[in-house]
C-alpha cells in the first residue's frame, strides 16, 4: 500500500528498534486522527453553513 521508499524504511526502522517503529507508528496516528477531526469539523461547519 505504501510506496517502495517508505516500505524499505518501514524494513530499516523494525530491523534497528522496534521501540523507534512504534513511536513512529504513534506519530502517524496522531497525524490521522488530527486530518479526520479537522475534515469532520469542516464538514459540520460547511452543513452548518447551508
Amino acid at each position: 500500500a505504501f510506496h517502495p521508499y517508505l516500505d524499505s524504511l518501514r524494513q530499516e526502522l523494525q530491523q534497528r528498534d522496534p521501540t523507534l517503529l512504534s513511536v513512529v507508528v504513534a506519530l502517524v496516528a496522531v497525524l490521522l486522527t488530527l486530518v479526520f477531526w479537522k475534515f469532520i469539523r469542516s464538514r459540520r461547519s460547511s452543513q452548518r453553513a447551508v
